[in-house]
């Protein structure tokens, strides 16, 4: 019998050296929290400047990833990071704690 971990893959994200793994998550209802608006404003770019920077064709990528309905592929984190003058972990940086902190207990439960 399948399960929904067995059908669902992980997501793997590589940010500053470490891996982070997300299981289970439901792209429709369960949305990304990130501070790529935050950056974004903070730059006074809109989103149409912003997916020309990045040679896109429309906003709504840009849409998608402020929104938390999916992420950015790495290579374009690392160039919105450059456009925003700011390093990559910050625009997931609370959920990199989350996944700190879940990783913390799991090595502190096998110890």
């Amino acid at each position: 019998m399948l399960t929904a971990e067995a059908i669902i893959p992980a997501l793997y994200i590589y940010v500053g050296g470490a891996t982070i793994i997300l299981n289970n998550i439901n792209m429709k209802t369960t949305p990304i929290p990130n501070n790529l608006r935050k950056y974004r404003k903070s730059c006074r770019l809109s989103q149409i400047q912003v997916a020309r920077l990045l040679g896109l064709k429309d906003r709504s990528r840009i849409s998608r990833w402020e929104c938390g309905e999916c992420y950015p592929q790495v290579e374009t984190l690392l160039r919105l990071a450059a456009i925003y003058h700011t390093m990559v972990d910050a625009f997931y940086i609370d959920t990199l704690r989350e996944m700190r902190k879940k990783m913390g207990n799991k090595r502190s439960s096998t110890t």
